[in-house]
């Protein structure tokens, strides 16, 4: 009896994310099932790899890889094994510095991607997304918290100081994405009453709308999901 070896599958990425124009970099990636002679995929390009063991593999990343020209990127990470098994995708986030935080993900077709920079602590803001692929191409997806206010940049204002975003790529007009945007627990009484979501596409600071044109459900309720925040926004994002 053959026993054939499985399909390689990815745990994790380190690191999980790098600065937009930045230097070169050694990616880690975790996994299982890497045969000798397994190679990093990055966008579905080969990259120099080193084999340590059946669960790790070892990636040089050039510096070309992380000059996207955009603020917020996300690159897919795969591993193919020498006989042409292919893993899953894992979702590299390539940001800007003034990001604070970032989290991206991939979904292949029929499966779901979530990406969550969701508060841990007092003050600081997050967002959380998750979509289903109903379609073929890979859809890519990146939640990001900005440290700063982004200059010149699409993103999401929580309030009038906090900073998110939202990136999808590849998602189609039958895909929807639901949001949450999670606001500081030291946003109480009459400014949490007041506060509102908006979206700057480049030129003016817009209200966000849900489906349908409706506003944002907001939930005031204190530390939702597991966070620590003072309540919530949520939006679906689709094609009305």
């Amino acid at each position: 009896m053959t026993v054939l070896p499985g399909v390689p599958h990815l745990a994790g990425l380190s690191p999980a994310s790098a600065d937009a124009g930045g230097p070169g970099l050694t990616l880690t990636v975790a996994g299982g099932c890497f045969l000798q002679g397994a190679t990093v995929l990055w966008n579905g390009t080969e990259r120099l790899t080193t084999w340590v063991s059946e669960n790790e593999l070892v990636a040089a990343i050039p510096a070309s890889d992380l000059d996207t020209g955009v603020s917020v990127a996300v690159a897919t990470v795969q591993v193919i094994n020498a006989d042409g098994q292919l893993s899953e995708a894992l979702g590299f986030g390539i940001v800007e510095t003034t990001v604070g935080t970032a989290e991206a993900s991939v979904a292949l077709a029929g499966e779901t991607a979530a990406a969550s920079t969701a508060p841990t602590s007092d003050g600081t803001a997050g967002v959380a997304v998750a979509v289903e692929n109903t379609g073929v191409d890979p859809i890519t997806v990146l939640a990001a918290t900005y440290d700063t206010k982004p200059v010149g940049e699409t993103a999401f204002r929580i309030d009038n100081g906090d900073y998110v975003d939202v990136q999808l790529n590849g998602a189609d007009a039958n895909d929807t994405a639901a949001v949450l945007f999670y606001y500081p627990s030291t946003i109480t009484g009459n400014k949490e009453d007041k506060i509102k979501l908006r979206y700057f596409d480049g030129v003016n600071w817009i209200p966000v709308l849900s489906s349908g044109g409706q506003l944002p459900l907001k939930d005031p309720t204190d530390n939702l999901d597991q966070t620590v925040s003072g309540g919530r926004f949520a939006v679906i994002f689709d094609d009305t």
